[in-house]
């Protein structure tokens, strides 16, 4: 390659392709072209040795959402472009953007279409849309009625029926390097044709020496057994003590490559060969690699993980019922997949999953009551459950699975003081009574239990200042911590709590700057901290810091915009941040018109009766920013409706929290139920409530003295 050319190729594909994007990666690298045509002028140049280097970008385009300058200059210097095609980079506007900058910067450069999954042009039927496999650009180039084989040099179909990996990595390589095709399937099948020959020469030999090698055969049967049991060993180690060891430091790539290197051993086995205990670590690897996908905001790929290996786990507990081993195995199947439903909204579906799981857990501590493994099983049922029902809004109900769950994990580190996991396991008791507290407007007591779990991740970080589990957790606590502190009305503590949140989140992101979880933590964390800063009249300041945090909402809703947290927690939180901060700066028009947006997105998210119940809070509170703005702006009918469809979302809503509940009370002073809003009020200012948006808002709000506002 000459000129500014650097790459043979540019490789394009959606997140949800990447591990078939690495093995084409690697195979195209990795491909030696015959010796007797390196060297040779072809029709487009000389012909390599190798197709070394293909890019292949890790991330495929900046937070920002758009191709970043390394990416473009890739583009700029690269021979060729491939798309790998599938459902997934037919709707990723990624794939799109590489496209549309590619023909931009090279518009005489071929772009070599490779089929993964899906059918080209299906979107021209309604009903097969969803399978359409083509980016639109592509689609925009091959709807002239031209076959795709016959519009682009190379198109290659990798699906079983098409022309399959081997054949399909010799269509590219003879396309990037102007080879003829037959001459590398010829030279592909001469080197079975000597392989053959090797293979019969050595059966020649075993024939000879039949008798002296069935001994050796029985030799290397034993072997092979010690080998395979050998194997075995280090699959056990790697999926249970390695795991341990590894998810303190916070790497999802190392974890990643033990769940990957696991199943591949697997995959490499013939299934009907293998044992019970097998096919579960084989499960288990399924099951580590949809967590890392979750970690990574992958929900659909973990899903069709967390699939495969229930239906392993189910046939293996038919099979053996009374196996404890297999009753775990399968509970934390069960788990993932409800998981997966709670994370999309489905509370019917995810209870279902939890009360499955707890039944299952049960069964496990019935067999051996002193197994502290299975006691903690037992502990993550009642907690998993109780998030079930705080999300119904049944916080009562919830507190008695948080504290069945914390007097379990009590005695799991009395047992084993020097274990970490059960210590982290026990803060999140705390964490979730504290949660469950606040929504009985207890602030007090949600505090302490707050300020509990802060003092059990600090003693854990000075024995272990790098564990990245508990550095986690402390940050989650801190940010908590400072939203109760914000409805005490003690603003400097809750703002010196969040920078604190903010650093550590920080600071997490600089060692995985890919975990989803992370992402969410660190936008949230942004978003308290712009809103503090509102309240602490700095609203310019806290436009500011909201800039930060709209690359990371964002980013997450390009991995999966149908994750309940990011589409209606995260992104409504912003919206809703936003129209405070302009309101506080005067701009109630464009206040009005953020806050009028945020009420109409989540009216379609309610058309969804899964998402119906965790979604109705929310639109309480971005009613309530509408219909105070249209006050203040003087269109009193429309406030006056406004205020209406706030009261029967708050009327319906089973357990509303502090600030749903100031939003009612407005609401019902607005149209006359004084008695009534005078009853809400009342609630909170007994429950310490102090927030500085519950003042200045009707006379019946007058703040307390300073001694009543002591902590």
């Amino acid at each position: 390659m000459g000129g500014d050319i650097r790459y043979w190729a540019f490789l394009s594909y959606s997140h949800a392709d990447r591990r078939d994007a690495g093995r084409l990666h690697r195979a195209l690298e990795s491909y030696r072209i015959p010796r007797r045509l390196v060297g040779r002028q072809g029709p487009l140049g000389i012909v390599p040795t190798r197709l070394h280097p293909v890019f292949r970008d890790r991330d495929e385009l900046t937070a920002s959402g758009h191709i970043g300058a390394v990416v473009e200059a890739a583009i700029a210097a690269s021979r060729a472009m491939i798309v790998l095609c599938s459902p997934a980079s037919a709707a990723s506007p990624w794939v799109e953007a590489e496209i549309v900058a590619f023909n931009r910067l090279q518009p005489d450069a071929p772009v070599l279409c490779v089929l993964l999954d899906g059918e080209p042009m299906a979107s021209r039927d309604t009903d097969a849309s969803a399978r359409e496999c083509l980016p639109p650009s592509l689609r925009t180039r091959f709807d002239s009625g031209v076959g795709i084989a016959d519009a682009a040099p190379v198109a290659v179909d990798l699906r079983a029926q098409g022309d399959g990996w081997r054949l399909g990595v010799q269509k590219l390589v003879a396309g990037l390097a102007g080879v003829p095709l037959d001459q590398l399937v010829q030279r592909d099948a001469h080197r079975r044709h000597q392989r053959l020959a090797l293979l019969s020469a050595v059966l020649a030999a075993i024939a000879i020496a039949l008798g002296t090698m069935a001994v050796l055969a029985l030799r290397a049967r034993d072997e092979a057994r010690a080998e395979r049991a050998q194997a075995e060993s280090l699959i056990e180690f790697m999926l249970v003590d390695l795991r341990k060891k590894l998810e303190p430091v916070g790497r999802l790539d190392v974890l990643d490559a033990v769940g990957a290197r696991a199943l591949k051993y697997y995959d490499e086995q013939d299934p009907r060969k293998l044992d019970a205990n097998a096919l579960g670590r084989r499960a288990r690897s399924q099951q580590l690699i949809g967590e890392i996908d979750v970690r990574r905001g992958g929900m659909d790929s973990a899903l069709t993980a967390f699939r495969h290996a229930r239906d392993t786990t189910a046939e293996l507990l038919d099979r053996a019922p009374a196996d404890p081993q297999r009753i775990f195995e399968h509970a934390q199947s069960v788990f993932w997949v409800g998981y997966y439903d709670w994370q999309h909204g489905d509370l019917g579906a995810a209870e279902q999953a939890m009360l499955e799981y707890q039944r299952l857990a049960k069964r496990l501590v019935a067999i051996d009551p002193a197994n502290m493994d299975w006691q903690a099983e037992l502990s993550y049922s009642h907690s998993n459950l109780g998030v079930m029902l705080l999300d119904q809004g049944r916080p009562r109900e919830a507190m008695t699975q948080f504290e069945m769950s914390r007097r379990a994990n009590e005695r799991r580190v009395a047992s084993k003081p020097g274990d970490a996991t059960p210590q982290v396991d026990l803060g999140q008791d705390y964490s979730w009574l504290s949660s469950a507290e606040a929504l009985e407007l207890r602030f007090d007591e949600a505090a302490r239990l707050r300020q509990r779990e802060i003092a059990l991740y600090r003693s854990m970080l000075q024995r272990e200042p790098g564990n990245a589990v508990v550095l986690e957790r402390m940050m989650y606590a801190r940010r908590f911590l400072a939203g109760l502190l914000l409805a005490r009305g003690e603003l400097d503590a809750a703002a010196s709590e969040i920078a604190e949140a903010n650093r550590m989140a920080d600071a997490q992101l600089r060692l995985e700057p890919d975990n989803a979880d992370w992402l969410q933590a660190a936008a949230k964390s942004r978003l308290m901290q712009a809103g503090l800063l509102g309240w602490r009249s700095q609203p310019q300041q806290g436009l500011v810091e909201l800039e930060r945090v709209r690359p990371l909402v964002a980013g997450l809703l390009a991995r999966d915009a149908e994750v309940w947290a990011w589409r209606v927690e995260l992104q409504e939180a912003q919206a809703q941040v936003a129209s405070d901060l302009l309101r506080q700066e005067g701009r109630r028009e464009a206040a009005l018109e953020i806050a009028r947006a945020s009420v109409q997105r989540l009216q379609a998210v309610m058309q969804d009766p899964w998402q119906r119940a965790k979604s109705e809070r929310w639109l309480l509170l971005s009613l309530g920013r509408v219909a105070r703005l249209l006050s203040e702006l003087g269109d009193a009918q429309a406030a006056r409706a406004a205020w209406q469809a706030l009261d029967q979302v708050g009327s319906r809503h089973p357990s509303l929290d502090a600030e749903g509940m100031l939003w009612l009370a407005r609401a019902r002073e607005a149209q006359g139920a004084i008695e009534a809003s005078a009853r809400l009020r009342q609630q909170l200012r007994e429950a310490g409530y102090r927030h500085p948006d519950f003042y200045g808002a009707s006379a019946a709000d007058t703040p307390p003295s300073r001694k009543e506002n002591m902590p």
